[in-house]
């Protein structure tokens, strides 16, 4: 072994791919937490799905703020997702946020919280990427669709 070399073996951009990875949808109305992992046919295998209610925009259309009880509640559910998934060996985790987020005059208050918190960056998606990622997900390859996707606090419709 020459100086400065390791014997820890690297992982492979092939084996990083297959490794288990989270998604996680902060919507108006629920956290949806999805883990899982490419198999070696390239088919995805789910390690874990799972879909928590917690209101986040309850009030929202009344107030054009954030409750503190639904961010409260919201955070707890994320704090546990969070341990689900990396029991489940997630290495890799993207969190979103959606309507709620976009709407919210307060919602760096909330993205606050998940970072001092939990430790977790939460990018807003804006309309048009979070159209694109449910169309992606919904249509897969099957060739020509229209994709429908009505959330808590939008509706987008893609073809």
């Amino acid at each position: 072994m020459r100086e400065g070399e390791s014997n820890t073996p690297r992982s492979s951009p092939e084996a990083a791919e297959r490794s288990p990875a989270a998604a996680i949808d902060i919507g108006t109305g629920s956290v949806l937490c999805l883990v899982g992992q490419h198999g070696k046919g390239g088919e995805l295998e789910v390690l874990s799905d799972r879909c928590v209610t917690t209101r986040l925009g309850e009030g929202l259309a009344r107030r054009g703020q954030l409750d503190v009880g639904a961010m409260e509640r919201t955070a707890a559910a994320l704090e546990e997702l969070l341990a689900e998934a990396r029991l489940a060996g997630a290495q890799r985790l993207r969190a979103v946020g959606t309507a709620v987020l976009r709407r919210a005059a307060d919602a760096e208050r909330f993205l606050e919280l998940c970072r001092e918190r939990l430790a977790l960056e939460v990018e807003v998606l804006s309309e048009e990427e979070e159209a694109r990622l449910a169309f992606a997900a919904a249509a897969g390859e099957r060739g020509r669709v229209v994709v429908v996707d009505a959330g808590g606090g939008s509706t987008e419709v893609v073809r």
